[in-house]
């Protein structure tokens, strides 16, 4: 297991919606215009949507979520008429380390070391048996805590390699 040290980003002086004008500026620069945020602040959801192009062409829909750092902040209480301290998601560390996650993703990409499908596999938006709407890694994961993911189902069929033959 890695040990985690002090988590990064925790003193970033960039609000969120910096940091996702620069993420946004940043996309723009490597030509990925086809990319949509969704930001509820108050229900604690904020995703980046964007569709890249692989090598053939093929058109790659990617979901992206922020990691989630709690900090502890005094905010006041209007209930009971004071301050108060409460643990409160900190979206400005969380999208600091998402955009510097994306960008060393982007640039791999960029510059040939890796493959779309490759760098972003577990964030690939793919239709489950029933239609709904799931990440590579929502899928994945599960099965192979379970023990269940079935990889030679996924495969090319028996017939297909002899056909090769």
């Amino acid at each position: 297991m890695i040990k985690p040290k002090k988590p990064p980003y925790s003193d970033t002086e960039k609000d969120p919606e910096s940091t996702i004008l620069d993420i946004n500026r940043m996309l723009r620069l490597y030509g990925i215009d086809n990319y949509q945020w969704t930001t509820l602040w108050e229900k604690n959801v904020v995703e980046l949507r964007l569709v890249l192009e692989d090598d053939e062409g093929r058109k790659i829909p990617i979901k992206i979520l922020p990691p989630m750092f709690v900090a502890k902040r005094r905010t006041y209480n209007s209930k009971i008429g004071k301050y108060e301290k409460v643990e409160a998601p900190n979206w400005a560390q969380g999208l600091r380390l998402m955009f510097w996650w994306l960008k060393l993703k982007i640039e791999a990409i960029a510059y040939g070391l890796r493959e779309v499908k490759q760098e972003f596999l577990g964030d690939i938006v793919v239709h489950d048996r029933n239609g709904r709407e799931r990440t590579v890694t929502e899928i994945v994961v599960p099965a192979i805590e379970e023990g269940r993911l079935d990889l030679q189902a996924l495969g090319p069929k028996p017939e297909d390699e002899e056909a090769k033959v």
